[in-house]
């Protein structure tokens, strides 16, 4: 479905099943960081600029403090989350363990350390590469580029399915 608004198309976003997301996280990935950051998402339902922005200083083991957001394509911190508001975001076990053992892999491993770090101090992963990341795993799982992109399967799916899935 696609909507005309205000001279803005929006295409409507798409939603992984719950048996492609299952298969999605049970195959090996090939950048554990990137896993994690799916695997967050997909169980928190936070945003890529959210997720890019968590600091270890955030982590608190079975919860994360969201503040702020990182913008990849100007390579900046954005002082608040896109809506303007922090929030505490309950984190599952899976995740925590997930989230934990990225944390002790960190280079920097310093309280303002990006959970999901880069080979610089002063940046999280791009969020592009994740992205890139995320459809190599569709396309293992059996969803490829054209479905992908006629299904609008985007790391965004993510907070669409988990909302959805609530």
């Amino acid at each position: 479905k696609i909507e005309k608004v205000a001279n803005k198309t929006n295409k409507q976003k798409g939603i992984l099943l719950i048996e492609e997301t299952k298969k999605l996280f049970s195959i090996e990935w090939n950048d554990f960081t990137a896993y994690v950051m799916n695997l967050t998402a997909a169980s928190t339902g936070l945003r890529r600029g959210e997720l890019l922005a968590l600091q270890i200083k955030n982590f608190h083991g079975d919860y994360i403090d969201v503040e702020k957001s990182y913008e990849s394509r100007m390579k900046q911190m954005n002082v608040t989350t896109k809506n303007g508001r922090s929030r505490r975001v309950i984190i599952p076990v899976m995740v925590r363990a997930a989230l934990e053992r990225l944390i002790d892999l960190n280079l920097y491993n310093k309280p303002d350390s990006f959970i999901f770090y880069s080979d610089s101090p002063d940046r999280p992963i791009h969020g592009e590469y994740v992205n890139a990341c995320l459809y190599r795993a569709m396309s293992a799982i059996g969803i490829d580029e054209d479905e992908r992109k006629e299904r609008v399967l985007t790391f965004h799916s993510w907070r669409a399915a988990f909302n959805s899935w609530l």
